[in-house]
């Protein structure tokens, strides 16, 4: 891929990520929290499985960053709204947001060196991507998980200063 390619590509990513980050939380106060969440999911699962299957083929490469860039705008818009209608209050909020926010910044920023390592071992990506798709089952596993209607944290857990 030239760099005018990767480039462009980038581009896609950042607007369609943009873009259902910003109507997210509108259909988040609408409709099912799970619904979102699990149609997140499967544009994760998807856009990753045409990704992997591209090999060469433009038309299954464009979809599959089409509907990863349509999971990671709806994940992160859904992940950063459950934060605040999960808990109690604002100070409670901002726990909880920082908390899973730092790491989820660590998690991001080691992935990346992790799969080159894998890459370096292996010379190959084949062991990076069944690294991902196992991060990504995960992920999908545990954000379903997320969308319980409780509070996170009960009264006893957290008191406010």
């Amino acid at each position: 891929m030239s760099a005018a390619d990767a480039a462009m590509v980038s581009t896609v990513i950042q607007v369609i990520s943009l873009s259902t980050t910003l109507l997210v939380p509108i259909f988040m106060e609408k409709m099912s929290w799970r619904w979102i969440v699990c149609i997140c999911n499967l544009c994760y699962v998807s856009g990753a499985v045409f990704f992997f299957l591209s090999r060469g083929t433009t038309v299954l490469f464009l979809l599959g960053v089409v509907l990863l860039a349509l999971g990671i705008g709806t994940g992160f818009s859904a992940c950063i709204f459950l934060f605040s209608a999960r808990s109690a209050s604002p100070a409670e909020t901002s726990a909880i947001s920082g908390f899973t926010q730092c790491g989820g910044y660590i998690f991001a920023a080691v992935g990346p060196v992790l799969m080159g390592r894998i890459f370096d071992i292996s010379q190959s990506w084949n062991g990076a991507m069944i690294f991902w798709f196992a991060v990504l089952i995960a992920m999908c596993i545990f954000s379903v998980f997320s969308t319980e209607k409780s509070l996170i944290l009960k009264k006893k857990d957290f008191a406010e200063k």
